[in-house]
C-alpha cells in the first residue's frame, strides 16, 4: 500500500509539471540591433550569453533598421520560428520587439536596451529621414500605436535598461515603458557613464541582461 501511495504521488507530481515554463536555459534569446545598426553592435551580448549556456540568435534587420519598423516583424517571427523565446532590442529593436508581441509574437521576456518607448526628439526637423527614422518621432504612428491601450501586454515580463546620460533618446526618459521593471542603469551602477552607443556592448550592462534573463533582480560588479 505504501509503495502505491509513493507512485501515485510520483504520478501526480509529473503531471503537475507538465504546464511548466520552459527552463531558462533552453529558450533561445533574439537579439535585435537597433536603427542604422547591425548585429556586430551586439556581438558581445550574444558571446556572453553563449558562455551561460543561452542560445543566442542575432537578427539582422533589413536596410540596417532604416526600413518601416513594422516590416522587420517578419524578421523576428522567422527567427522564432513558433517558439518561445526572450528577446533583447536595442534602441530601435526594443520597438520591432514590441510590435512583434502585438502582432502575436510568443515572447516569455523582453528587454529592451535604450529603446525610445515614447520618441526621441533626436530625430524632429532631420532632412530625408527614412521611414524608420520618421517612426522614432515622439507622435509617429508607430509611438502612438504602441502607447495607445496597455503599454506591457500581459504575457510577457517586461523590462526597460536606459542610462541618464543617453544622447540620442531625448529625453532619456523616453526610454521608460510603463509597467516594466524599470532599470536606470546608473541606480545599478552609480557614475557609470555610458551613452546611446555604448549600451549594448558595455560590461555592466550586460551582466544586468544576463541577470534579468535568468528571472533576477540586476545585481552586477560595477
Amino acid at each position: 500500500m505504501t509503495r502505491l501511495l509513493a507512485l501515485l504521488t510520483v504520478a501526480v507530481l509529473a503531471l503537475a509539471g507538465c504546464g511548466a515554463d520552459e527552463p531558462e536555459q533552453q529558450r533561445p534569446v533574439l537579439l535585435l540591433p537597433g536603427y542604422g545598426g547591425s548585429t556586430a553592435d551586439l556581438m558581445d551580448l550574444a558571446d556572453a550569453l553563449e558562455a551561460e549556456g543561452r542560445t543566442a540568435v542575432l537578427v539582422p534587420l533589413a536596410s540596417a533598421g532604416t526600413d518601416d519598423l513594422r516590416d522587420q516583424v517578419e524578421l523576428v517571427a522567422a527567427a522564432a520560428d513558433g517558439e518561445s523565446v526572450d528577446v533583447v532590442g536595442f534602441s530601435a529593436g526594443g520597438l520591432v520587439a514590441r510590435l512583434w508581441v502585438a502582432d502575436g509574437g510568443d515572447a516569455h521576456r523582453v528587454v529592451t536596451l535604450a529603446t525610445p518607448h515614447h520618441g526621441t526628439d533626436l530625430v524632429l526637423g532631420v532632412e530625408n529621414c527614412p521611414p524608420a527614422c520618421q517612426q522614432l518621432g515622439p507622435d509617429s504612428d508607430v509611438i502612438t500605436e504602441l502607447n495607445a491601450g496597455d503599454e506591457t501586454p500581459d504575457g510577457t515580463e517586461w523590462t526597460t535598461i536606459w542610462s541618464e546620460l543617453d544622447d540620442a533618446v531625448q529625453p532619456p526618459e523616453s526610454a521608460q515603458l510603463e509597467g516594466a521593471q524599470d532599470v536606470l542603469v546608473q541606480d545599478v551602477c552609480p557614475g557609470l557613464a555610458i551613452t546611446h552607443a555604448d549600451t549594448p556592448g558595455d560590461p555592466a550592462v550586460i551582466a544586468m541582461v544576463l541577470d534579468v534573463l535568468a528571472g533576477d533582480e540586476p545585481d552586477v560588479d560595477c
